[in-house]
């Protein structure tokens, strides 16, 4: 493969479409000095998800094996395994420092949990608990309002006012707006998404003695719309 390193992507839904775009956007501008390959591998199961970024220069793998033996850093975004904010890396510490720049391309930040591969997985779970239960106080504030007169608009402003931020506000707008579905212009999990997650939270919270009642609720309420 060479000294630099050749970088793949896997699973090309409304979110790691996002991502790739990003990815693919930050190697086409590599120099000649830079440790990567200024092109991007890809592989989708659904082969046409992939056209527009192949369109854009991306290589399409015809398999999970072709795309592992011709890359040395291979990203997922697999629903059977956020806009993109912030991303957690945890594990080696000289495997963080080959795809800290990556990392960097993807999203707006990046929170450094350590060398233990576990908590960055941990923190993963933690931040979608954080998310998923901001959606259920918002969602049942604003049920509230409404079964008492007030508008979900005059709950928004509230919190926009009150909460300002990306995740506070977005979410509060999707509520408003009856947007439960994720798009490629606002990528996001859609329900089956955030019910497996609401799951791995469950069981974290089982194995190191922290209950989740918040979650419990959050996957009950999951469950009911998907029915």
């Amino acid at each position: 493969m060479g000294d630099k390193e050749v970088v793949g992507f896997a699973g090309l839904g409304n979110m790691g479409t996002s991502m790739a775009t990003n990815l693919l956007d930050f190697l086409c501008k590599a120099s000649p000095e830079d440790p990567f390959e200024p092109k991007l591998h890809v592989y989708n199961r659904t082969q046409s998800k992939a056209d527009k970024l192949v369109s854009q220069g991306a290589l399409l793998a015809p398999s999970v094996a072709d795309l592992a033996s011709n890359c040395t850093i291979i990203f997922s975004m697999l629903l059977n395994d956020e806009a993109v904010g912030l991303l957690v890396s945890a594990g080696n510490p000289a495997a963080r420092t080959r795809v800290k720049p990556l990392l960097e391309a993807i999203g707006q930040g990046i929170l450094d949990c350590g060398d233990d591969a576990r908590a960055g997985s941990a923190m993963k779970l933690v931040g979608n608990f954080f998310i998923s239960s901001w959606i259920e106080l918002a969602a049942e504030g604003m049920t509230l309002g409404e079964k008492n007169g007030v508008a979900r608009e005059t709950v928004l402003d509230f919190i926009t006012k009150l909460f300002p931020g990306f995740i506070t506000t977005g979410y509060a707008k999707a509520l408003v707006t009856d947007k439960f579905l994720p798009t490629a212009e606002d990528p996001g999990f859609n329900l089956l998404g955030g019910m497996k997650d609401a799951g791995h939270m469950q069981r974290l919270g089982r194995e190191s003695g922290a209950p989740l009642p918040v979650t419990d609720v959050v996957l009950q309420h999951m469950q009911q719309a998907h029915l």
